[in-house]
């Protein structure tokens, strides 16, 4: 490293060099912090990221390359912390994200993007947390893959998860106000046809569910329940378990076999 002290602290230009003698970083100090603009370099010699400090904090517009000359970040620090509108690049040059900070935090609108520039997903962050409707996208496709709502960070409602190939549900149910399953869901084969029904509370297997053939043939009908498992010592826990009869169908509608459980155990 090359630079100058004054009063026993940092000062003026300083240099720094990778052990191959390539430059590292270049920029100014002001009584031992950092001042002004900095450059920084990749070991190979391409620049890595350039932007200003005032008072040893991030400030005004920052820029981050790819060695391959491509900009792989850019946005706006106030008191060292990101706010504004940000934006990221994949090495391609196509745009990775979009949105705006607030006080190093995401706060807006963002947008996702694939490699190929095609929209991944897109969704609005209040205080760093996901808040809102939910879209994403399947790659190098139309198709949407997966829409809901989200209530800081936590599912809600009613969610679709679609399959590509066959542009059909995949499965869809709602969520609580805890974020857990609830209720009926529904699941389907790549083809369309109904596959399972199952009901959940707050997350938990309950009740009947059914599973189905791809003609629309019952192939078995099973029963759960939710229980409170005690353990010395530690807090109480509620699992589901198997309860009550479980039936299995052949093609035709013809039972082949029939099992009943009593609270997870089975009885015969």
């Amino acid at each position: 490293m090359e630079g100058f002290f004054t009063a026993g602290k940092k000062s003026g230009i300083w240099n720094f060099w990778f052990e191959n003698g390539n430059k590292e970083s270049t920029g100014g100090y002001k009584e031992d912090l950092q001042e002004g603009e900095w450059t920084y370099w990749y070991k190979a010699g391409a620049v890595w990221k350039k932007g200003m400090y005032k008072n040893n904090q991030k400030t005004g517009i920052w820029t981050t390359w790819f060695e391959n000359g491509k900009k792989l970040q850019e946005g706006r620090f106030v008191n060292d912390k990101e706010q504004g509108l940000w934006t990221s690049w994949f090495e391609n040059g196509e745009c990775l994200s979009k949105g705006k900070f607030k006080n190093g935090i995401m706060d807006s609108l963002w947008s996702f993007n694939y490699p190929s520039g095609r929209p991944s997903s897109r969704v609005n962050y209040v205080n760093g947390k996901k808040h809102g409707s939910w879209l994403s996208w399947f790659d190098a496709t139309d198709v949407i893959q997966e829409k809901g709502e989200y209530w800081y960070d936590l599912k809600i409602g009613y969610w679709m998860t679609y399959n590509q190939k066959g542009r059909t549900l995949d499965m869809e149910g709602k969520y609580n106000k805890l974020g857990k399953q609830s209720g009926k869901w529904k699941y389907y084969y790549p083809e369309g046809a109904l596959m399972q029904e199952q009901n959940y509370k707050d997350g938990r297997l309950t009740g009947k569910s059914v599973a189905y053939y791809q003609s629309g043939a019952i192939k078995s009908i099973s029963n759960y329940k939710i229980i409170k498992e005690r353990k010395r010592g530690k807090t109480a826990k509620y699992q589901s378990v198997p309860h009550g009869t479980w039936v299995f169908y052949d093609l035709r509608g013809a039972e082949v076999g029939r099992m009943y459980y009593e609270n997870g155990k089975r009885k015969n």
